[in-house]
């Protein structure tokens, strides 16, 4: 029977029995490698490998695919980040960051200007300096929900009202924090969903909604803004959400059968029942209507909305601060001087200050103690 041989090919030729070994070794068995040459091939491989890793790490964080959880510190990876511009962006300065809950949000801990002046963005995407999660003891915290206005479409950061207001009251002794969460283009529906997404998690004692009445109706009524996707809820229960699209294309901007005072009301109850679910005092003040000159239509639906928060008033503290405007004898002009826009100027942000500084000192035990304001 015929038997099978095994050779190791590397080591050893087959000859035939009787073949001559005369040359010199050369067909010899290979001495087995040293340490060193050992060594030398593990570092020949593992150098490289390590080298690719790095920069495989490198690119992942600079293309922000791989990121720092800022709430555990643990590394993630998520997908990449979508900037957006507004329409004026070379103008402006302004750039967001696509969300697919919110729409957008502020860019977390990005500086630029807006019209020549700073705007910087911390950590947590706030137009605000940083704050922790964590209450510090002591201290009073409200937290403020807005859009443009709020967030300081066009002045510098320190003009903004709400670090105005905080200075303010630092300044009698107050130790309040007050956190800017308001972006700009947001409308009712954006920073109810915020406030339960993000703005829960800084534990205020208070809650203010600034409802601009001149288009924060409509905003809530609309699948699209500033040619940007946003949420919309489809009902006045607040049951069907509809997600934002990264790049509508659809001409339809509005949902037709929603009455966008009804909405707006049912979305201030919304936060409200948030509030008061979180133990958290709620606050609104509304504007908008001061030296504005619309139709017939917007103003039916303004006063819609200013009748029914009327009548919330004996649950929570609400600040008309367009009737404190016209008390207070301010040149509509004056406040918006220099801003082809509508948004106010410093000048504007500082009376605005002033006016929500007088309304919180005077209504303090109502606002930190849940009685209605008078």
């Amino acid at each position: 029977m015929e038997q099978t041989v095994y050779f190791r090919a590397l080591n050893v030729d087959p000859k035939p029995e009787g073949a001559s070994n005369s040359s010199s070794g050369a067909n010899a068995p290979k001495s087995a490698p040293s340490g060193r040459e050992k060594l030398f091939a593990f570092a020949a491989v593992l150098v490289p490998t390590l080298l690719g890793c790095v920069a495989i790490v490198a690119v992942l964080v600079h293309q922000e695919r791989l990121v720092r959880d800022r709430e555990t510190g643990q590394w993630k990876f998520q997908k990449p980040p979508i900037y957006l511009e507004e329409r004026r962006a070379d103008f402006t300065g302004h750039k967001y960051l696509f969300d697919e809950y919110l729409g957008w949000r502020n860019i977390p801990s990005w500086s630029s200007e807006t019209r020549g002046r700073p705007l910087t963005i911390n950590s947590k995407g706030l137009r605000d300096r940083e704050y922790t999660y964590e209450r510090v003891t002591g201290k009073k915290r409200i937290l403020v929900l807005g859009d443009s206005f709020t967030w300081g479409y066009g002045v510098g950061d320190r003009a903004i009202y709400t670090e105005v207001v905080e200075r303010m009251l630092a300044e009698e002794g107050k130790d309040w924090e007050i956190i800017n969460t308001g972006v700009s283009g947001y409308g009712t529906d954006q920073e109810y969903l915020f406030l339960m997404k993000e703005g829960l998690k800084y534990k205020p004692d208070v809650v203010m909604l600034a409802l601009y009445l001149f288009n924060d109706p409509d905003n809530n009524c609309a699948a699209i803004q500033y040619h940007l996707g946003k949420p919309v809820f489809a009902d006045t229960n607040l049951t069907t959400l509809i997600p934002p699209v990264l790049r509508p294309r659809e001409p339809v901007k509005y949902i037709e059968e929603m009455n966008p005072a009804h909405i707006t009301l049912a979305l201030v109850d919304a936060i409200e029942k948030t509030c008061l679910e979180n133990d958290i005092r709620f606050m609104v003040m509304m504007f908008g209507m001061y030296g504005a000159r619309p139709n017939p239509e917007w103003i039916n639906m303004w006063n819609t909305v200013r009748n029914g928060l009327a009548q919330r008033s004996a649950r929570y503290p609400l600040f008309d601060l367009d009737a404190a405007f016209e008390g207070g004898n301010y040149p509509f002009i004056k406040l918006i001087e220099n801003n082809d826009d509508g948004h106010w100027n410093a000048y504007g942000h500082e009376v605005v200050a002033k006016l929500l500084h007088r309304f919180l000192r005077l209504h303090e035990k109502p606002i930190f103690e849940g009685v209605g304001a008078e």
